[in-house]
């Protein structure tokens, strides 16, 4: 039996796929942090793990399909505050391509599909405004029978 679930096998792919993309750009990338990062951390990325549903209605005699939700957050600063939403709209642009780049993740996932946007200005006494968006993404992805561990066959 394999030791990561295909759900951890997913989410590990999509931040290794990440990191691969985003780091050699000067942007810090981690996983499921706690904390927010500091602006010298920035323009960052974390990759939050969500929840997974079962795809009932797609369900085949072999294979069972889940819809698994994964958070991509995107912290970014800037010196002025007139340059915070373009620095907003190129770390989405940038983060989007990166997690869209392979949307099987070798073979992993059935599709990563963008499932929404939202972003808020963040203002802190005493620091320098910043943005910090959250990119929802759905990745279906199917096991075998049922078993967590086995991918579907392809």
């Amino acid at each position: 039996m394999p030791e990561m679930t295909v759900r951890e096998r997913c989410l590990d792919a999509l931040h290794q796929q990440l990191l691969a993309s985003l780091a050699p750009q000067g942007i810090s990338v981690t996983r499921n942090r706690r904390r927010r990062p500091d602006r010298k951390s920035m323009p960052a990325v974390i990759l939050i793990d969500g929840g997974h549903e079962p795809d009932i209605e797609g369900r085949a005699t072999h294979f069972w399909p889940f819809r698994l939700t994964a958070y991509l957050e995107g912290h970014v600063a800037a010196g002025r505050d007139e340059d915070l939403g373009t620095a907003a709209s190129t770390l989405y642009g940038q983060t989007l391509a990166a997690a869209l780049a392979d949307t099987t993740l070798g073979n992993l996932t059935v599709d990563i599909e963008e499932a929404g946007f939202a972003q808020e200005l963040v203002r802190e006494e005493g620091t320098e405004a910043g943005i910090v968006f959250a990119l929802n993404l759905t990745i279906t992805y199917a096991t075998d029978d049922g078993d967590p561990y086995e991918p579907a066959p392809n």
